[in-house]
């Protein structure tokens, strides 16, 4: 029997995200508002939550 490998597409997949996620959180506030919106459109091609979702979701969390 062959012995499973690691999916290669979804290690890339989360060092992709890892990377975007530390751009994100250096240089957001540095980045223009294409910018924003293009990192914006990248998350949502990615299936995950953009930047100001997951700051209103967070001002959810502290308010309770």
């Amino acid at each position: 029997m062959k012995k499973p490998t690691a999916n290669i597409q979804s290690q890339m997949t989360q060092k992709l995200i890892y990377f975007l996620s530390e751009l994100e959180r250096i240089d957001r506030e540095k980045m223009s508002t294409v910018g924003k919106n293009c990192l914006d459109n990248i998350w949502k091609l990615l299936g995950q939550p953009t930047y100001d979702k997951l700051q209103m979701h967070k001002n959810n969390e502290e308010e309770e």
